[in-house]
């Protein structure tokens, strides 16, 4: 088999600026870095894992197995290899408190500016490459990344949406991988169709992912891990009622001042924990208006019984469409 046929292969567009840097967290020239594999690899672990342990439920042992041949341990090789090259980028600076410049208020008194850091700007594009030296696990990879782009990001911040990405999928082995997973790379601009498109998709996945580890999927225990299954996470798609977001700040800005924050001051606390539960991610509908995602984790004194509490705030947001993606 040739390298066409082990190699999955992308254009990754930063939908959100990504916060990353090399060795140096400190380094100016972040043009030069680029995506980080340790960072993608990192990523891909988690939502791996998340997406795993929703189907072998308390079963631990198999899924560290599992993550071990995949991913790598310290006694054996990992089956794929990141590559990633030199990027079409150019560095920006952000705040990290989802783009908020006001300055922090401090418990005792007193402010302080509001942190920022060294990004690489929205619009910059990274080839990647995912090396397989063995090609039953493209639908592991794969599934992987796509449950990154869609829910997730890569680098810091990405609970609070930076790192947003999207995946161009390049030559004819990447997209027969995605074709044949019939996972969606870009939702459509109707909250509610896209809402099952995404559901769809994750359906999808957890069938392959199952396969992979040869067994049925259970029912969903109590996990301590977070894990994308029914009884363990909930995940909503969000946009504007009047004003669709253009921009990825405005979906930001929004999402932040009337959803974040208007849950936090509802619940009356400072923050959601840490790490927090709560994933708020910025994405790009395929006509190029951005919408929101909310991935909520299993947490009873956030969230209440089966998260009535961010159910009933959500339902209570004026001037927003929210649609439920409901997972397996």
């Amino acid at each position: 088999m040739g390298e066409e046929g082990r190699t999955l292969r992308f254009s990754v567009e930063g939908i959100t600026p990504l916060i990353i840097a090399g060795a140096d967290n400190n380094s100016y020239n972040l043009e030069k870095e680029g995506l980080r594999p340790p960072s993608v690899r990192g990523a891909l672990r988690w939502w791996f894992r998340a997406m795993m342990a929703g189907i072998i439920d308390y079963r631990w042992e198999t899924l560290r197995e599992l993550e071990s041949t995949v991913f790598g341990s310290t006694s054996q090789q990992s089956l794929f290899q990141v590559r990633a090259l030199a990027p079409a980028a150019t560095s920006t600076t952000v705040y990290v408190r989802m783009n908020d410049d006001k300055d922090l208020v401090l418990p005792r008194g007193g402010s302080r500016r509001s942190p920022k850091r060294a990004a690489l700007a929205s619009n910059s594009y990274f080839p990647l490459r995912l090396n397989l030296y063995d090609p039953r696990i493209s639908p592991i990879v794969l599934g992987s990344f796509w449950l990154l782009a869609m829910l997730s990001g890569v680098g810091a911040r990405t609970r609070r949406g930076f790192g947003s990405v999207w995946l161009n999928p390049q030559g004819a082995y990447t997209l027969q991988a995605f074709e044949g997973l019939k996972l969606p790379l870009q939702l459509n601009g109707d909250v509610n169709n896209a809402s099952s498109m995404l559901a769809s998709g994750i359906a999808n996945l957890r069938d392959a992912f199952a396969r992979y580890a040869g067994v049925s999927p259970s029912e969903p225990g109590h996990q301590h891990f977070p894990s994308l299954c029914k009884g363990q996470c909930k995940c909503w798609l969000i946009t504007k009622d009047d004003n669709p977001w253009k921009k990825w700040e405005d979906c930001m800005n929004d999402l932040r001042d009337e959803v974040y924050k208007g849950f936090k001051t509802e619940l009356s606390r400072r923050d959601l924990g840490k790490p927090s539960p709560l994933h708020i991610q910025v994405k790009r509908f395929l006509e190029g208006d951005h919408y929101g995602v909310l991935t909520a984790f299993q947490h009873e004194q956030l969230f209440g019984l089966h998260w009535t509490k961010f159910d009933v705030f959500l339902r209570g947001l004026h001037n927003y469409k929210c649609a439920e993606v409901m997972l397996p």
